[in-house]
């Protein structure tokens, strides 16, 4: 029976600390479901759709009903009650009717494509974030593996120091080096755990969850390279001021038709009263219309005026805006591209100095077992070892970073220019 507890008591823990593995695009998607500011803009989105869909509402009638009665206090000679119910039916057409349906169509695209940038920020930080997560677990790793080799060191010290064979100084020199690395391992476990915590949240991930990360950095290492065909996509920078300029204009046409052009107003009322107390009833219906001509717009001075100049003011303001984000938008193209060759240079370089690295390690630990090196060259060597496979990877993550950055300039679908078999 105790057995069998015990067997259940493990399967539910066993259930409970299941690692969750996750790839990048697992926790985009989670992001995206989860995340705040997303559903922020979502509702917004909706509140775009719904105006559009009833931006026709101008020209909806206005109904109203109205009912009175009416006795003298005190009551003389002859008075009586007075009675009236009545309906009436009104509304008004002008040419505003076209522009208000433009503006909230305008603005829905608007909101759409502030909704759109909205996630592609959000998906940017998620997979940075997870690159950065992959980093951190390299240093990790790169960490583990310099502690192993620093108590090995010391650990062989300490038998020969023990054979006489070695001072005591060399021994309490590696003990050192191997307490720093432990440290140094525990902090940067410290720091992984924060940034592992900081991701859940912001991809709604449970907190006691364990999380596992699927990736590495051997395939950028082994080579890449960079679709350089950009032309074919449109920058979310220069499609936002477009869209702000396209509302400016539908603006500017607004003013103009309140400023200078007319309205009809066409409206129908029917009563039903009686001046006698009920004795007799009479009815009638009223038909009217009537038109109204603006002539504020004409006199300079007026605020129809002013708004006028004003709205155009922004119009030429945001297409001079617009003829610089272009402008500027190339010469960042241009940037980002040298930043990713300069990266992928850069770890050609690196790669080769872990090698010549890894090789004065081997030579100089066993030019220090023969006694021909001391100490310290030794841990001198193990530290430009680590430092090199260190700065090797953190490289790998600025180029993660620059490509990243490079397909948010443009609006490529993340993911897609950096192409891994070539050779940096």
């Amino acid at each position: 029976m105790k057995r069998c507890f015990l067997l259940a008591a493990w399967v539910v823990l066993a259930c409970f600390c299941q690692v969750h593995a996750i790839t990048v695009d697992q926790a985009v998607d989670s992001a995206l479901k989860n995340n705040i500011s997303i559903k922020k803009s979502e509702f917004e989105l909706d509140n775009s759709i719904r105006n559009k869909n009833t931006s026709w509402n101008s020209i909806s009638p206005s109904l109203s009903a109205n009912g009175s009665w009416s006795k003298a206090v005190p009551e003389k000679d002859g008075s009586r009650e007075n009675m009236s119910a009545g309906v009436s039916l009104r509304t008004t057409f002008g040419t505003n009717l076209f522009t208000n349906i433009k503006s909230a169509s305008v603005a829905y695209e608007q909101q759409q494509l502030t909704y759109d940038m909205a996630v592609r920020t959000v998906e940017l930080n998620v997979r940075k974030a997870y690159w950065n997560i992959l980093f951190n677990k390299e240093k990790i790793r790169l960490q583990e593996q310099n502690l192993a080799m620093a108590r090995s060191q010391y650990e062989k010290n300490l038998a020969k120091y023990q054979r006489g064979v070695l001072n005591q100084v060399d021994v309490l020199s590696a003990q050192i080096s191997m307490q720093s690395a432990e440290l140094t391992l525990e902090t940067l476990k410290t720091d992984f755990e924060s940034l592992v915590a900081n991701f859940a949240l912001t991809c709604g991930f449970d907190q006691g969850e364990p999380l596992e990360f699927d990736g590495d950095f051997e395939d950028i290492i082994g080579g890449t390279r960079i679709d350089e065909d950009l032309d074919e996509f449109d920058s979310p920078g220069v499609k936002k001021i477009e869209k702000q300029l396209e509302v400016a204009r539908v603006a500017l046409t607004a003013q103009r038709f309140s400023n200078y052009s007319p309205s009809v107003t066409a409206g129908y009322s029917y009563t039903y009263s009686s001046n006698d107390g009920g004795e007799n009833w009479n009815d009638g219906g009223t038909l009217s219309l009537s038109a109204t001509i603006p002539l504020d717009g004409l006199m300079p001075w007026s605020t129809g005026s002013n708004s006028l100049h004003k709205t155009k003011n922004t119009v030429e303001s945001l297409e001079l805006e617009l003829e610089n984000e272009k402008r500027a938008t190339e010469i960042s193209k241009v940037s980002s591209m040298n930043r990713i060759q300069q990266c992928r240079t850069n770890i050609a370089v690196l790669k080769s100095s872990v090698e010549l690295a890894q090789t004065n390690y081997d030579m100089t630990l066993e030019a220090y077992n023969h006694g021909t090196r001391d100490l310290l060259t030794l841990e001198n060597s193990q530290t430009g070892l680590l430092s090199s496979k260190v700065n090797l990877y953190s490289e790998c993550y600025n180029l993660v970073c620059a490509v990243l950055d490079l397909e948010n300039l443009v609006g490529a679908d993340f993911g897609t220019l950096l192409i891994y078999g070539g050779e940096n």
